[in-house]
Protein backbone atom coordinates (compact mmCIF):
# COMPACT_ATOMS: atom_id res chain seq x y z
CA UNK A 1 0.00 0.00 0.00
CA UNK A 2 1.38 3.39 -0.97
CA UNK A 3 1.68 6.00 1.74
CA UNK A 4 1.70 9.70 0.93
CA UNK A 5 2.94 12.51 3.09
CA UNK A 6 3.57 16.18 2.49
CA UNK A 7 5.90 16.82 -0.41
CA UNK A 8 6.03 20.58 0.15
CA UNK A 9 9.36 20.39 2.01
CA UNK A 10 7.82 20.01 5.47
CA UNK A 11 10.16 17.92 7.64
CA UNK A 12 8.59 14.82 9.19
CA UNK A 13 9.71 12.33 11.82
CA UNK A 14 9.20 8.58 11.28
CA UNK A 15 9.25 5.96 14.05
CA UNK A 16 8.88 2.24 13.49
CA UNK A 17 8.92 -0.97 15.54
CA UNK A 18 8.83 -4.71 14.96
CA UNK A 19 7.02 -6.98 15.62
CA UNK A 20 3.84 -5.10 14.76
CA UNK A 21 0.90 -5.68 17.04
CA UNK A 22 -2.54 -4.39 16.05
CA UNK A 23 -4.13 -2.03 18.56
CA UNK A 24 -0.82 -0.91 20.07
CA UNK A 25 -0.65 2.76 21.06
CA UNK A 26 2.84 3.76 19.86
CA UNK A 27 2.89 6.72 22.28
CA UNK A 28 2.37 4.47 25.34
CA UNK A 29 3.81 1.17 24.21
CA UNK A 30 4.58 -1.74 26.52
CA UNK A 31 6.41 -4.70 25.00
CA UNK A 32 6.63 -8.12 26.61
CA UNK A 33 8.77 -11.06 25.56
CA UNK A 34 7.28 -14.53 25.23
CA UNK A 35 7.62 -16.81 28.25
CA UNK A 36 8.46 -19.89 26.15
CA UNK A 37 11.04 -18.70 23.63
CA UNK A 38 11.89 -22.29 22.67
CA UNK A 39 8.53 -22.77 20.94
CA UNK A 40 8.52 -22.27 17.19
CA UNK A 41 8.75 -18.58 16.32
CA UNK A 42 8.42 -17.29 19.90
CA UNK A 43 12.09 -16.28 20.18
CA UNK A 44 11.90 -14.29 16.94
CA UNK A 45 8.78 -12.34 17.92
CA UNK A 46 10.37 -11.58 21.29
CA UNK A 47 13.05 -9.57 19.47
CA UNK A 48 11.97 -5.92 19.67
CA UNK A 49 13.43 -3.82 16.85
CA UNK A 50 13.18 -0.02 16.77
CA UNK A 51 13.94 2.57 14.13
CA UNK A 52 13.63 6.30 13.62
CA UNK A 53 14.26 8.78 10.84
CA UNK A 54 13.84 12.39 11.91
CA UNK A 55 13.56 15.63 9.93
CA UNK A 56 12.86 13.83 6.67
CA UNK A 57 11.98 15.92 3.63
CA UNK A 58 12.63 13.35 0.89
CA UNK A 59 9.98 11.15 -0.66
CA UNK A 60 11.94 8.02 0.30
CA UNK A 61 12.72 7.26 3.94
CA UNK A 62 15.47 4.86 5.02
CA UNK A 63 14.74 3.10 8.33
CA UNK A 64 17.68 1.36 10.04
CA UNK A 65 16.38 -1.01 12.75
CA UNK A 66 18.30 -1.89 15.91
CA UNK A 67 17.71 -4.41 18.69
CA UNK A 68 16.20 -2.85 21.82
CA UNK A 69 16.49 -5.80 24.24
CA UNK A 70 19.29 -7.72 25.92
CA UNK A 71 20.39 -11.16 24.81
CA UNK A 72 21.28 -13.68 27.47
CA UNK A 73 23.21 -16.67 26.19
CA UNK A 74 24.37 -19.63 28.23
CA UNK A 75 26.58 -22.50 27.11
CA UNK A 76 25.93 -25.80 28.86
CA UNK A 77 28.91 -28.16 28.74
CA UNK A 78 28.51 -31.75 29.86
CA UNK A 79 31.00 -32.55 32.60
CA UNK A 80 32.51 -35.89 33.54
CA UNK A 81 30.14 -38.34 35.23
CA UNK A 82 27.13 -36.38 33.98
CA UNK A 83 24.37 -38.12 32.03
CA UNK A 84 24.44 -37.51 28.29
CA UNK A 85 22.37 -34.57 27.05
CA UNK A 86 19.29 -35.34 25.03
CA UNK A 87 16.52 -33.36 23.37
CA UNK A 88 14.65 -33.07 26.69
CA UNK A 89 17.29 -30.76 28.23
CA UNK A 90 15.48 -27.52 28.98
CA UNK A 91 17.09 -24.27 30.13
CA UNK A 92 14.96 -21.71 31.94
CA UNK A 93 15.82 -18.13 32.88
CA UNK A 94 14.42 -17.47 36.36
CA UNK A 95 13.34 -14.34 38.23
CA UNK A 96 13.33 -12.00 35.23
CA UNK A 97 11.14 -9.06 34.35
CA UNK A 98 9.72 -9.80 30.88
CA UNK A 99 8.33 -6.42 29.80
CA UNK A 100 9.43 -2.88 29.20
CA UNK A 101 8.11 0.59 28.42
CA UNK A 102 9.06 1.50 24.86
CA UNK A 103 10.17 5.02 23.94
CA UNK A 104 10.02 5.23 20.15
CA UNK A 105 11.54 8.72 20.08
CA UNK A 106 14.45 7.70 22.31
CA UNK A 107 14.76 4.25 20.73
CA UNK A 108 14.78 2.44 24.09
CA UNK A 109 12.90 -0.16 26.11
CA UNK A 110 13.09 0.35 29.89
CA UNK A 111 12.32 -2.62 32.10
CA UNK A 112 9.03 -2.66 34.02
CA UNK A 113 9.81 -3.99 37.50
CA UNK A 114 6.30 -5.35 37.97
CA UNK A 115 6.15 -9.15 37.91
CA UNK A 116 9.07 -11.55 37.60
CA UNK A 117 8.56 -14.71 35.62
CA UNK A 118 10.37 -17.71 34.21
CA UNK A 119 11.37 -17.72 30.54
CA UNK A 120 12.11 -20.98 28.73
CA UNK A 121 15.25 -20.31 26.69
CA UNK A 122 15.64 -20.95 22.95
CA UNK A 123 17.94 -23.87 22.14
CA UNK A 124 20.57 -23.14 19.47
CA UNK A 125 21.76 -26.22 17.61
CA UNK A 126 25.53 -26.74 17.98
CA UNK A 127 25.94 -30.14 16.36
CA UNK A 128 27.50 -31.44 19.59
CA UNK A 129 26.11 -33.91 22.11
CA UNK A 130 28.25 -32.43 24.90
CA UNK A 131 27.68 -28.68 24.37
CA UNK A 132 24.29 -26.95 24.15
CA UNK A 133 23.66 -23.21 23.75
CA UNK A 134 20.53 -21.42 24.91
CA UNK A 135 19.35 -17.84 24.39
CA UNK A 136 16.65 -15.57 25.78
CA UNK A 137 15.69 -11.99 25.02
CA UNK A 138 14.67 -9.70 27.89
CA UNK A 139 14.69 -5.97 28.67
CA UNK A 140 17.99 -4.85 30.24
CA UNK A 141 17.72 -5.19 34.03
CA UNK A 142 19.72 -5.57 37.21
CA UNK A 143 19.77 -9.07 38.67
CA UNK A 144 20.16 -9.06 42.44
CA UNK A 145 22.78 -11.30 44.09
CA UNK A 146 21.67 -14.51 45.74
CA UNK A 147 18.84 -15.06 43.24
CA UNK A 148 18.30 -18.27 41.28
CA UNK A 149 19.02 -17.27 37.69
CA UNK A 150 19.06 -20.46 35.60
CA UNK A 151 17.43 -23.87 35.84
CA UNK A 152 18.41 -26.85 33.68
CA UNK A 153 16.07 -29.84 33.65
CA UNK A 154 16.41 -33.13 31.79
CA UNK A 155 14.44 -36.32 32.15
CA UNK A 156 16.86 -39.25 31.98
CA UNK A 157 15.93 -42.92 32.47
CA UNK A 158 12.79 -41.94 34.33
CA UNK A 159 14.60 -39.57 36.70
CA UNK A 160 14.67 -35.81 36.47
CA UNK A 161 17.99 -33.97 36.72
CA UNK A 162 17.37 -30.44 37.94
CA UNK A 163 20.28 -28.03 38.39
CA UNK A 164 19.86 -24.43 39.50
CA UNK A 165 22.45 -21.70 39.36
CA UNK A 166 22.34 -18.69 41.65
CA UNK A 167 23.98 -15.31 41.24
CA UNK A 168 26.88 -14.78 43.62
CA UNK A 169 27.79 -11.68 45.62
Amino acid sequence: ENMHYPVDGTALNFYAYYPYEAGTDPTAMIFGVKDDQNQSGMYDISDLLLSQAENQTRTEVNLQFSHALSLIQVEVVRGKNMPAFDSSLKATLLNCFPSGDVDLVGGTATVRNIAEQEIVMHKIETGSSTVYNYRALVPAQIIETGVDLFSFVQATTGKEINLKYTTEP
